[in-house]
């Protein structure tokens, strides 16, 4: 065989689409082998063979820094929906949409019967204690120890009214039903509500938080008086 006929030869390979893919394969070698075979300056030819591997080297370090810091990247993404998620998006509007905790309490007031004792259930704020006097009647206290955003005026009114409202609601016998909120930075609110001040107006359950607040204000009693008897709002918010 000729050496012109090895020449063609090695051009049709390279014409081909095998030859193409070698090419596009083992570019950066071919590029330099090509560079180096020309009668250039030597310092051109080391300036743009060097430039050109550099570039290459800088290209595949940033393509491998941008790999492994992907999955952080979710991760954090991931763990941030999660955290978004678990936290509460609303005030709710009674105490009774946050896991029903009120009709637990009293389906187990109802089951005790017309025995004295106390009924006591966790919710995810804190709890919620009901205990039955021996007269029959009953002493409701919920306490709420969770998301300090609600130390807001109007939030803290708002939570306040729906549960002493919702207990005297119930068709229990109640003496006095109150809550205690208690925040961060010594921030508090408590109101309770004596069955004789409930007794003296039967539209208070309409009043709304506002109006339910000014209005336990101005029957408000010492907190020495009798269960049944004592009204008190006490505040830090």
């Amino acid at each position: 065989m000729t050496d012109q006929s090895v020449s063609t030869t090695k051009k049709n390979f390279f014409k081909t689409k095998w030859g193409i893919l070698v090419i596009l394969l083992f570019s950066p070698f071919f590029l330099t082998y090509w560079v180096w075979k020309q009668h250039w300056n030597p310092k051109i030819k080391y300036a743009l063979i060097g430039s050109f591997w550099l570039l290459i080297f800088i290209g595949s370090a940033i393509n491998s820094s941008h790999t492994k810091e992907t999955p952080n990247v979710i991760a954090t993404q991931a763990s941030s929906t999660v955290a978004v998620s678990q936290s509460p998006t609303a005030v709710p509007t009674s105490i009774e949409e946050v896991g029903k905790p009120l009709s637990n309490l009293f389906s187990q007031m109802k089951a005790g019967g017309d025995q004295t004792g106390t009924v006591y259930i966790e919710t995810d704020d804190g709890h919620l204690q009901a205990i039955k006097q021996a007269d029959g009647t009953w002493l409701v206290t919920k306490i709420h120890n969770r998301w300090p955003e609600f130390f807001v005026s109007d939030s803290v009114k708002r939570m306040s009214y729906d549960f002493i409202r919702d207990i005297y609601n119930s068709g229990y016998s109640i003496k006095q039903a109150g809550v205690t909120i208690n925040g961060s930075g010594g921030k508090y609110y408590r109101a309770f509500l004596g069955v004789n001040q409930s007794n003296t107006n039967a539209e208070w359950k309409e009043y709304g938080p506002t109006n339910f607040y000014n209005w336990m204000q101005s029957v408000e009693t010492t907190i020495d008086e009798p269960r049944e008897n004592r009204t008190v709002i006490e505040e830090n918010i």
